[in-house]
């Protein structure tokens, strides 16, 4: 009920107040560890940046740009190129998918100016219902930023142990025998989702999706579901089985180089 007290209202609620205290065993990942290992072997690392979709331009004017100044390379604004439906050269799916204008807001909005109301923090783990506090809802890893590195893949896998946080997680490889031709995805797509599911169902909390090829002979043989498609076909999937909330999903993928397509697969799921 309200009561008015001059120009002042005051609200009080008929409801009894709970404290309870919860044991957290929220798992923090740290975003500044750097990997400074060189792995190279220019055959092998040509024909994956083929494979991949990678071209000159965007390793000469993105990777060269964010991996020589640690920030994304600036363009005009909007997107005025041509659409990729109506091109002739072959495209990645993220191309599919693009702003034709840009957005201006004033002040700027983003997760450094704005950090009270704003945040790249994402979760891995089984979500539990947000109208209840418990500490089952409150064992999560939780990550600084959707972009990790190969280091912070490995401390999150080493988060399985059991006396590090016990999480279930499951590395299930989206790639397949280039020889079942171009109807092999479809068989491919019904068997990733098939795998994830009972993945699930079996208690893994963290999932996975990886495109990563071992050696030149298995980028010889295999091709990939393209990230995008194979997150968005999982996510779906295990929506319509009622499992979408009992795990996280990572996308490990060198078809991912931009900003756009970061931010596609994570509205796609990831």
């Amino acid at each position: 009920y309200v009561l008015k007290t001059g120009s002042k209202s005051v609200y009080r609620a008929h409801c009894p107040v709970m404290v309870r205290t919860i044991d957290c065993s929220t798992l923090y990942l740290s975003i500044n560890i750097i990997d400074r290992r060189v792995r190279k072997n220019e055959e092998i690392t040509t024909f994956a940046q083929s494979t991949f979709g990678w071209g000159l331009e965007d390793i000469g004017m993105q990777i060269k740009d964010m991996a020589g100044s640690a920030k994304e390379t600036t363009y005009s604004m909007g997107d005025d190129a041509p659409t990729a439906v109506l091109s002739e050269r072959a495209h990645v799916p993220y191309n599919y998918f693009k702003q034709r204008f840009a957005q201006v807001t004033n002040p700027p909005i983003d997760p450094l100016r704005e950090g009270v109301v704003m945040s790249l923090g994402m979760t891995l783990g089984k979500k539990e219902s947000i109208y209840e506090t418990t500490e089952a809802g409150a064992r999560i890893i939780h990550l600084e930023s959707p972009v990790l590195n190969s280091v912070e893949m490995e401390e999150i896998r080493s988060f399985a142990e059991e006396d590090n946080g016990g999480f279930e997680q499951a590395t299930i490889s989206t790639r397949y025998d280039i020889s079942s031709g171009a109807e092999g995805i479809r068989q491919a797509m019904e068997d990733l989702c098939d795998t994830v599911v009972e993945e699930v169902r079996d208690g893994v909390e963290v999932i996975v999706l990886s495109n990563y090829a071992v050696d030149q002979d298995e980028l010889d043989s295999t091709t990939y579901i393209p990230p995008l498609i194979a997150v968005g076909a999982v996510h779906h999937r295990l929506i319509d089985e009622g499992l979408r909330m009992d795990t996280g999903l990572i996308v490990e993928t060198g078809s991912a180089w931009s900003t756009h397509h970061f931010a596609m697969l994570v509205g796609y799921g990831a």
